[in-house]
């Protein structure tokens, strides 16, 4: 192992040992942080040999994942909260009368006729004017 990957593993081992020591609550130089913090830094270097495309003992990662399993805490429940809304059906629009005028028909007793245009107060679900 060269000085400069040493050094590397050196400087990860430490940071690995003040992120365990802050997920246990315990010292950083308690012999339990730094087991968790040797264990995560060799998984961590399976897992890049692998990803570098060497073979490796599955076993092996398996082995590492239970053993850190038994030092780390478990994690907390998800919480969610979920709100119902009851579905209300929208208030069919109604006409609006606009322009509109009574026109007498010339014919004699013709009844009055309502002449205008309509204009809808609510939406016509897209089907165009009347």
């Amino acid at each position: 192992m060269g000085a400069k990957r040493a050094s590397t593993q050196s400087a990860r081992f430490h940071q690995l040992t003040r992120e365990v020591s802050r997920q246990l609550d315990l010292p950083a130089d308690d012999h339990v942080v730094e087991h968790v913090a040797s264990l995560r830094l060799g998984r961590e270097s399976l897992v890049a040999k692998m990803i570098s495309g060497d073979d490796i003992d599955a076993g092996q990662l398996l082995r590492f994942d239970e053993a850190l399993a038994k030092y780390m805490p478990a994690s907390k429940p998800v919480q969610i909260a979920l709100t119902i809304a009851a579905k209300t059906k929208p208030k069919p629009a109604k006409p609006a009368f606009v322009e509109s005028e009574f026109v007498k028909d010339s014919r004699p007793n013709a009844p009055a006729s309502l002449v205008g245009s309509v204009v809808w107060s609510g939406s016509n679900n897209g089907r165009g004017a009347l």
